[in-house]
């Protein structure tokens, strides 16, 4: 895009640190969702969006869920990070 003077060209890039392929090197959270099913996620992970809340009826994954299942398997060293 910047050789060609592509005027939608974005002003910067931001890598994010995770790894390419987590199969590579497997963490705990890794490890969790391999020991997991699909229809387990299903049923424990996925909530339904209730009235009056824009997206009424649609299904996700809670942002509070996602936080605390990514923090439990290493809950000493979020913690730590934190007050660091």
């Amino acid at each position: 895009m910047v050789e060609e003077g592509d005027p939608a060209r974005p002003y910067t890039m931001t890598g994010m640190g995770s790894p390419i392929d987590a199969r590579r090197s497997p963490r705990v959270i890794n490890k969790l969702a391999e020991a997991q099913s699909l229809s387990w996620f299903e049923r424990n992970m996925i909530q339904t969006v209730t009235s009056p809340y824009p997206g009424a009826g649609r299904s996700v994954f809670p942002g509070f869920v996602q936080l605390t299942r990514f923090g439990l398997p290493n809950q000493k060293e979020h913690q730590d990070a934190h007050w660091r």
